[in-house]
Formats: C-alpha cells, sequence, structure tokens
C-alpha cells in the first residue's frame, strides 16, 4: 500500500543555485526543523542536539562524509515522527545523529533514501516547488526522458550517457551542491583529455580539504546538450562510480519516480539556472581578462601559470561582499603571485583588490599596486532594478531554452548604460557545427559590419580625410577613369554609396549567394572586385533608388583607405576599437589584401553592444566624443524615398549603412535604428527606451525574423512603462 503523498510544497529560492534543497519538517511535539533533502544519503541523520528527544540510544555506526573527508562514527536512535506539512513521512525505524552544524549552520536534519524511496518527487526549480506525485499516475505533462533507477544497500544509481565517457554508473546526488558532477580521478583525467577546457583549478575548501575542478564549455549527458559545466575529482570511496550534483539536475524538470525506480529529466536550461552561483569561476574569468590584456601585475599578457584559489567560508556564498584569493606560480620560479578580488553584491562588477608576490616560504616580496580601471568595462544591474518586467523575460528565456526560438547564440539587453541581460547558448555555427557560444566567443556580425564600416567613414570626414557625402567616388578611383566615362556613373556620391542609391544594376537576392549568378558571389570570383562592381550598368539615376548592394559596401571601405592610408581593420582599431576598449576582434581579408567591410568583422557581443551604446549616445562613449553626433545623426536618419524598401527587408527605411524600423507596443510606436547580418546578427537601439539589444544566432530565411519577434512579444513590452502593461 502506497503511503499518502504530502502537499506541494515550495523549495528554498536558493536551491541549486548554490545552496541545497531546505524543507521544513515537524516533529510530533510541532516543534519546526529544517531538513536537507539527500538522495545520495543512504540514511536520514539529524543533529545531536535532538538526541534527548529521540529516546534510548541504541548504538553506534559509521557512515562515509565527505565534508568531514571520511568516514564518521554517528550515534543510532529509534526514528522520530516526521511530518511535512499535516502529512506523516514514511521513515525508517532507525536514525543516524551527528553535528550538523559543521555542515551548515542551523540545519538540523537530512532526509535520506531511507524515507525518500516511498515517494514520487518531483523538482521545479522553474516554480520553486516540490511535487509529490502518484507513482502509477504521475501525470499528463511530458516528465522528459526515463533513466532506469537502481536501488543497493540505500544507495541510489543510475546509468547513462555520460558527459560524453560512454554509459557510467553515477548517483543523482542533490547533496552535492557545487559541482554539475563529480567523477573518479580516472574519468576526471580522461574528460580532461578528450574535452577541451575553460579553466582548471586546485581549490581550497573550506576545512582545508583540496579539491581539483575544471570548467567545460559544453557537454552532453543522456544525448542532450548542455553548456558551461563544472566538474570535481572526486577524493572519496563511493563504491558506485560517480555523482551527478544538484547544479546540473536543476536545469531540469526532476522527477523521482523511486517506487517505480525511473528518474525523467526534462531539459528546462542548458546553461546554470543561476551561471553566477559558482563564483570561482566568474572570478577565475575576470582574473584571466585581465592577464590578456594585460593589466595583471606580476604576469604579462603571454606568461603561463598554474595555481590555486583559496576559498571563502562558503564556496558558493549568498552573502556579499565575496573575495577569492588566487595563488599562480610561473614554470621555473619559486615565487607565486597572489591576488585578490571581489565582488560587492550579485551584479556589481568584480574588482582587483590587491596583488603581491611571495617566495617559496611565503615571505611577501613585493606589493604590486593596482592598475586603475582593472575590473570589467561594463557596469551591470538586474533588470528588475530599472523597471523591466522580470516574469516576461523569464518567459523569452524559457521559449529559447525550449528550442521555440531556434539556434539563437546570445541575447544581450544594455538600458541606461548598464548591461542587464547577457544570455549565452550552444548552437551551430555558420559552419553546421555544434559549438558554446560564451562572453568570449568571437561571432561573425556578416552584413551588420556595413553599419560599424559607416562610422568608419563618419569618423574620417571629422578628421577631413574625406570632404563630405557630396564628394563624388570617382576622385577616389583615378584607375576606373573610363568607367567614369558614363556620366551618370560620374555623378555617384560617397552618400549615394552609403544609402544604398548608387544607381548601379545589382541582383543578390534571386540567387543563394553560393550561385555565381549573385552578384555578390560573382564580385567575390573576380580578381578586381572593384571593376566589377563599376563596371554595372547604371539602372537608375545616382540617390533614386534602394538597391541592397553588398559591392558598394566593400567599395565605402576601399575609400576609406585611399583617403587615410589605413586599412579598415587598421583605421577601426586606431580610432574606434581602441577608445572604446574592444581589444578582441577580427576583421576577414581577401586573398589580394581587401579587408572585407561588406560583412568580414567579428566581435563579441559585449562589443557589439558598445557599438551600440556609442550611436545611442551621440557618438560618445564614456565621455569621449569618438564620432560626431552629427554624423550619427545623418546616419540613422531616413536617407530613401519612403516605400522603396521590399518587405523581406522587415524594415521601414535606411539610413547611411544603418536600418530604421518601429515596433508598435501597448499603443505607442517605437522607433529603432538597426545593424543587422546574416543569420541573426542584430545591434538594435531604441533612443526613446534608451536601450540596446543585441542578438546572435545563425538562422537563415523566415527564421532570422526571430530576434524581431523576441523584441515585439517580451523585450519591448517588459520595457514599457508599468501603466503601459495593462
Amino acid at each position: 500500500m502506497r503511503p499518502k503523498p504530502p502537499a506541494e510544497v515550495p523549495l528554498n529560492k536558493d536551491a541549486g543555485r548554490g545552496d541545497c534543497l531546505r524543507v521544513k519538517l515537524r516533529l510530533e511535539d510541532g516543534e519546526e526543523l529544517l531538513f536537507m533533502l539527500d538522495t545520495g544519503r543512504p540514511n536520514t541523520i539529524l543533529d545531536k542536539s535532538l538526541e534527548p528527544k529521540l529516546g534510548k540510544r541504541l548504538g553506534t555506526s559509521w557512515c562515509w562524509e565527505s565534508f568531514e573527508g571520511g568516514l564518521m562514527k554517528v550515534g543510532l536512535y529509534p526514528a522520530p515522527k516526521l511530518y511535512l506539512g499535516d502529512t506523516l513521512l514514511l521513515t525508517s525505524s532507525r536514525v543516524y545523529t551527528h553535528d550538523l552544524q559543521k555542515l551548515a549552520h542551523g540545519l538540523m536534519g537530512v532526509l535520506g533514501m531511507d524515507c525518500l524511496r516511498h515517494y514520487c518527487v518531483q523538482l521545479d526549480f522553474t516554480r520553486d516547488k516540490m511535487r509529490f506525485l502518484d507513482p502509477d499516475q504521475p501525470g499528463s505533462q511530458d516528465l522528459g526522458k526515463p533513466f532506469p533507477l537502481t536501488i543497493l544497500s540505500g544507495l541510489l544509481i543510475a546509468r547513462a550517457d555520460y558527459f560524453g565517457m560512454g554509459n557510467v554508473w553515477f548517483c543523482p546526488d542533490t547533496g552535492l551542491v557545487g559541482p554539475d558532477a563529480e567523477m573518479r580521478p580516472g574519468l576526471f583525467r580522461r574528460e580532461l583529455r578528450q574535452h577541451p577546457t575553460v579553466w582548471t583549478a586546485q581549490v581550497t575548501m573550506s576545512g582545508g580539504r583540496q579539491a581539483s575542478m575544471a570548467g567545460f564549455s559544453s557537454g552532453v549527458f543522456g544525448g542532450q546538450a548542455y553548456s558551461n559545466l563544472i566538474y570535481e575529482k572526486w577524493a572519496g570511496c563511493w563504491p558506485y562510480g560517480d555523482l551527478l550534483g544538484l547544479p546540473f539536475l536543476a536545469r531540469n524538470l526532476v522527477t523521482f519516480n523511486f517506487p517505480k525506480r525511473t528518474m525523467y529529466l526534462k531539459q528546462v536550461s542548458v546553461d546554470p539556472i543561476d551561471p553566477g552561483c559558482f563564483l570561482i569561476v566568474d572570478a577565475a574569468e575576470f582574473l584571466g581578462s585581465l592577464k590578456e590584456k594585460g593589466r595583471l601585475p606580476g604576469l604579462s599578457k603571454g606568461e603561463k601559470a598554474e595555481g590555486s584559489v583559496q576559498t571563502p567560508e562558503k564556496t558558493m556564498p549568498t552573502t556579499y561582499p565575496v573575495s577569492f584569493t588566487f595563488s599562480l606560480q610561473k614554470k621555473g620560479d619559486a615565487s607565486s603571485c597572489h591576488y585578490a578580488v571581489v565582488q560587492a553584491t550579485r551584479d556589481g562588477d568584480w574588482k582587483l583588490k590587491r596583488a603581491w608576490r611571495t617566495d617559496a616560504s611565503g615571505h611577501i616580496l613585493k606589493e604590486y599596486p593596482v592598475p586603475e580601471g582593472a575590473k570589467d568595462e561594463w557596469e551591470t544591474a538586474s533588470p528588475g532594478d530599472v523597471g523591466l518586467d522580470t516574469n516576461l523575460l523569464a518567459e523569452l528565456f524559457g521559449r529559447i531554452n525550449d528550442h521555440t526560438y531556434k539556434n539563437i547564440h546570445s541575447v544581450l539587453i544594455v538600458k541606461n548604460g548598464k548591461l542587464l541581460v547577457e544570455k549565452y547558448y550552444p548552437g551551430q555555427n555558420s559552419e553546421g557545427r555544434p559549438q558554446a557560444f560564451t562572453r568570449d566567443t568571437l561571432h561573425e556580425m556578416h552584413s551588420a559590419t556595413k553599419s560599424v564600416n559607416s562610422i568608419l567613414v563618419g569618423i574620417a570626414i571629422d578628421q577631413h580625410l574625406i570632404r563630405g557625402v557630396d564628394e563624388k567616388i570617382s576622385n577616389f578611383f583615378p584607375e576606373y577613369s573610363d568607367l567614369f566615362t558614363n556620366k551618370e556613373k560620374d555623378l555617384i556620391r560617397l552618400k549615394d554609396l552609403l544609402s544604398m542609391t548608387a544607381g548601379l544594376s545589382w541582383d543578390e537576392w534571386t540567387h543563394p549567394y553560393t550561385d555565381p549568378r549573385n552578384d555578390a558571389a560573382a564580385m567575390a570570383g573576380r580578381a578586381d572586385f572593384f571593376r566589377y562592381v563599376l563596371d554595372r550598368p547604371m539602372e537608375t539615376p545616382p540617390g533614386t533608388r534602394f538597391v541592397y548592394n553588398s559591392g558598394i559596401s566593400l567599395m565605402l571601405g576601399e575609400i576609406l583607405y585611399k583617403a587615410s592610408g589605413l586599412k579598415a581593420d587598421q583605421f577601426a582599431g586606431r580610432h574606434l576599437f581602441e577608445p572604446l576598449g574592444i581589444t578582441n576582434y577580427y576583421w576577414q581579408k581577401a586573398p589580394n589584401g581587401v579587408v572585407n567591410t561588406l560583412g568580414g568583422l567579428s566581435l563579441r557581443p559585449r562589443d557589439m553592444a558598445k557599438i551600440g551604446c556609442l550611436i545611442l549616445n551621440g557618438g560618445r562613449w564614456q565621455g569621449k566624443q569618438i564620432v560626431s553626433e552629427k554624423w550619427v545623426a545623418a546616419s540613422t536618419r531616413r536617407q530613401v524615398g519612403a516605400g522603396q524598401l521590399p518587405a523581406r527587408f522587415l524594415a521601414d527605411n535606411y539610413g547611411y549603412q544603418w536600418w530604421l524600423g518601429s515596433f508598435h507596443v501597448a499603443g505607442q510606436v517605437v522607433e529603432s535604428f538597426s545593424a543587422r547580418g546574416r543569420g541573426g546578427q542584430f545591434i538594435i537601439v531604441f533612443p526613446t527606451l534608451q536601450i540596446v539589444a543585441v542578438f546572435t544566432g545563425w538562422n537563415d530565411n523566415d527564421l532570422m525574423r526571430q530576434p524581431l519577434d523576441m523584441l515585439q512579444r517580451y523585450i519591448l513590452p517588459a520595457a514599457m512603462p508599468a501603466s503601459a502593461r495593462k
């Protein structure tokens, strides 16, 4: 006969986000006790302070405790009646007792498999709910993929394709709150050999225990891809294999149907449900970014070092400020460099607080001055802090995670100069290969490159390298004088290139880019790109009709080179990227050295957001005028006659290599301008809302409109005043 299932109860909000599963149970006398739910523990254990209430001691026993570093001696007592809500739980006849305050202050018990095995328990981390379902009829909803369970001597065991290591026996352990998985040393070493790591670290846990950890950008469990995974080398002796931790389980809707010996996982998020909960990762990435920028005292950009990190009392703290101290040692050097980093708030920037070097005995050899600006370049805030509807945003991220919106690689939202949302997702790149996309991934911008090139032209005009937009392009190409004998062609001005109204015959839409009948493809196959473009016959007078033409965007880069003596990538590095603090970028070049200004730039999404903020703020970044406000206004103003853009462009008009559009939200018209690239690359600016949104992905045809749909349905409604949302 099945025991009566308890009613649904709330989960603590930090469960799976750096904390364990906690519930309040009640003794028969009404006293409420804080319990942890641990599927990796065979027996229920109570804090030793409760021993006077438990009756006569039955004896002592031994059990393994990782937080104790091995076997520990426990008391053995009759099990008390334990209630969850008004329901009496079915438990074993005996319980263990030990000092649980060593594990967590205020914790009075750990509910083990001797109780849980009788119930069908569903953990919903999205809604912070724990449900007790009928094991025979767990419900009509899709529970996800099933995994058979075995309970052997109280130990919970499952078997599955375990992060690319083949079918492995493991324990789904809700008591493992740090890493996504804990692996036996041999398996851990295999992971390091077979899969590239993002980071590795020797971590000193509270109590002095040493742990080897590694971060991976992606991994596959049970045939399902996940990203940003953390594995720890298991130093204990769990007898049946490896452990699957709570942070991993929390990415899923988890249903433990223990009576039917089945676990179901339904993926909810490919990423950790709180990517910042394991703060060592964030801190290490921050320190690595300083090193890459050459701003880490004691270590130059190219030097390699290994070391360890000293954690605070809690490895995953829920109170701030939090700090870590990293100790790094160069190969062949007996001295060590130490770095103390601190984060004041959950959404705050990491800062380098102190840097020093010691000898092999720990004596301080040098204290380094901490460089100014040794922090991440974005000021951050949470969406709720600036009035965005977090429920709408959560719904959007759910739609990305469940692949309603397909192959999205990143979503970033900036408002009032603060980075509010930064999400990255694994997917297929433009070559069709699976790839994990992260904060530091350079992403192809494709035709969004054109808008960046427009900024460069504006800077050249500001610097009087180019006289202005009315200058005839024939002045820049005397080598093609034979082509400018056509009087109409000789009238083409710089602004006609910028607005794509040059009047040249051009078609890059009827046929795919792989077809030589596509003018862009045909141009790419010629030795002289610019002669191909200029040799096209005139169809309309310059400045009268919009025709999308990537060839004239390539010519803009050549005009920049002829005017400044610098290739577009060099000019951008000196006059745009360096003032913006963009140090990591790639700009594709043709074999003949021509910089691909029609679509060859790759930037980090964070740096794409800087481009958007620069334009939003009238050409200023952090108080410095990089391109004139006059140029920004002209670039984002309508330069094409009304009604000329075909519907496929999903835009109202065109400026100087910037798209203009409007959204109708809550009875209001919200104007925008944007940089857009093939596959779904967008930098979209909303001046009235002071918002910049960045999207990357890889989707052709109709799926390219997904970012616009996300804006229309979720992001813009979330940003409207609360009164307008009703």
